[in-house]
């Protein structure tokens, strides 16, 4: 477990009980922060299609992500993932669950993710945020992220969601 300040730990996820762990958080944490931006088929089609522990396992062992669970004060309170492609850092995730945020959690979460990035040798760090999500643009607008472009991400079940790719040099 890597600590990065007195009580919140960034644990990488290696066992199938660490993602099924994940998998549990997500189940909470996406309801908790999507229930007012959307609906509920949409908040279960994305915890199906990129929140299982199925999908998770198989980006770890063949897509280079590496996932981290957070901790505070021994509490598994969040997680993150994350991929190396080419000269970028792709942050795929970073959820905290609802009764820890504005603690620091975050903030602590994207220094460790900035120097795992300047430790690979990336200079740009990516992430998509739905464009409903004002508090989570401006928590990464705070830490010197902008904007690039908007986009629309549609899939076969006629889903779409509106999202901002946001970009920060490292």
């Amino acid at each position: 477990m890597e600590q990065y300040s007195n009580h919140i730990e960034f644990k990488k996820v290696s066992r199938f009980s660490e993602i099924a762990d994940l998998e549990k958080l997500a189940n909470i944490i996406f309801y908790e922060a999507y229930n007012k931006i959307l609906k509920e088929e949409e908040i279960a089609f994305l915890l199906n299609t990129f929140q299982n522990k199925s999908i998770i396992d198989y980006q770890i062992r063949k897509e280079n992500y590496q996932y981290y669970l957070i901790y505070c004060n021994n509490y598994k309170v969040g997680y993150f993932g994350f991929q190396i492609n080419k000269n970028r850092l792709i942050l795929s995730k970073l959820y905290v669950l609802k009764s820890h945020r504005k603690k620091n959690i975050g903030k602590e979460s994207i220094n460790f993710i900035s120097i795992k990035a300047m430790q690979e040798g990336v200079d740009l760090i990516e992430l998509l945020v739905n464009e409903g999500n004002i508090n989570a643009i401006s928590f990464y607008e705070n830490f010197g992220f902008k904007v690039l472009k908007r986009t629309i991400n549609s899939f076969d079940n006629k889903i779409f969601f509106k999202d901002c790719l946001m970009g920060k040099k490292v």
